[in-house]
């Protein structure tokens, strides 16, 4: 085969060509002219079947059908010689993350998952804004999230072939649902008092009070309820859902339910020595009482003295008065007895001797 071999290399054939001249034959009548080399050089060629039809005469083809190729080499001499390789593709997996359209604010056990990529695969997850609590390292894993913005997924799936792929998806949080309760509301007696409560999200809304009251289908952000006051209470928002998302203890109101006052123990008159001072004291029950006391000199004129107090000392006194004081609160207001400071006789000193 005139030095001419074949090797099996990277699944095939290839040939290795010799290059080989013939020399002239000298000749023997040194008067007679040398005759040029002549070569004897055929190139190397290469002849590819496959699967579909495929053929190629390159030496090193691309291929892009899995199946056996056969490759049939044809040496400088002519000689021919032929090897079969099998082309496996392995396919990188497919990669699509399912998850929420959205997640609620501060939420947890929230999904996200891809489909399997058979037995001996691996899943790498990374949660961006929110934490992984459970399925690392598997094609399905649950997370929590923040109070705001949006949380991001990323997923690498290598397969036992050793190829992989990627998916990301963005996923937005949504805010909880709010509600904004007054911080009292005051019932002179029992009484049936209203309740106003502002919300924020998207309706319908459900409210779950204290008392286990429900209130479904509210389509109004300003909405209200009922409540029949007996005594002073606390009653809250335990729940509140929206179409979205829920928020638990959402705000509690102090509902006070009072009653006006009474005058238990009315003010005493009282004698004041020339330029002393009195106190006057009041007592009253009723819950957020307020004192206003008046006084009355000799010539009729009457004027607002003291504080918000249930006791009131007067000035230095030089001449009668009267005093009195109206209790007051939310639910209504009482007058006291009318009373009177009088001015004391000065004490007469005894005749010198």
């Amino acid at each position: 085969m005139n030095n001419e071999f074949l090797k099996l290399m990277n699944g095939s054939w290839r040939a290795l060509p010799s290059n080989i001249e013939t020399k002239p034959e000298q000749s023997t009548n040194k008067s007679a002219s040398r005759t040029p080399p002549r070569s004897n050089f055929n190139p190397v060629t290469y002849s590819w079947s496959g699967p579909g039809g495929f053929t190629s005469n390159q030496q090193n083809p691309l291929v892009s059908v899995a199946g056996t190729y056969t490759v049939t080499i044809q040496g400088v001499s002519h000689c021919t010689a032929s090897a079969s390789t099998t082309v496996v593709f392995n396919n990188a997996p497919a990669v699509t993350i399912t998850a929420d359209s959205a997640v609620c604010a501060l939420s947890a056990e929230n999904t996200a998952s891809v489909p399997s990529a058979g037995p001996g695969a691996t899943y790498h997850w990374v949660v961006t804004g929110g934490a992984i609590q459970s399925g690392a390292g598997t094609n399905s894993i649950t997370y929590s999230v923040g109070a705001a913005g949006s949380v991001q997924i990323d997923v690498t799936v290598t397969g036992t072939g050793g190829c992989n792929a990627s998916a990301q998806v963005l996923v937005p949080i949504t805010p909880a649902p709010t509600a904004t309760l007054p911080t009292e509301i005051a019932s002179c007696g029992p009484s049936t008092v209203t309740i106003p409560v502002s919300l924020t999200g998207t309706a319908p809304w459900t409210i779950v009070w204290s008392d286990g009251v429900t209130q479904s289908g509210i389509t109004d952000a300003n909405t209200s309820r009922t409540f029949n006051a007996t005594t002073s209470t606390i009653l809250g928002i335990q729940q509140l859902f929206d179409a979205s998302c829920s928020h638990s203890a959402a705000g509690v109101v102090h509902i006070n339910v009072d009653n006006g006052p009474a005058i238990t123990s009315q003010p005493a008159n009282i004698t004041v020595a020339p330029g002393g001072a009195g106190t006057f004291t009041v007592t009253a029950t009723g819950s957020n009482r307020h004192y206003q006391w008046y006084q009355q000199d000799g010539n009729g004129i009457i004027k607002t003295v003291g504080t918000d107090s249930p006791s009131y000392t007067t000035d230095p006194v030089h001449g009668n008065m009267t005093v009195w004081v109206v209790v007051s609160n939310g639910c209504g207001s009482i007058e006291s007895a009318h009373v009177t400071a009088t001015l004391g006789t000065p004490r007469r000193r005894g005749a010198a001797h």
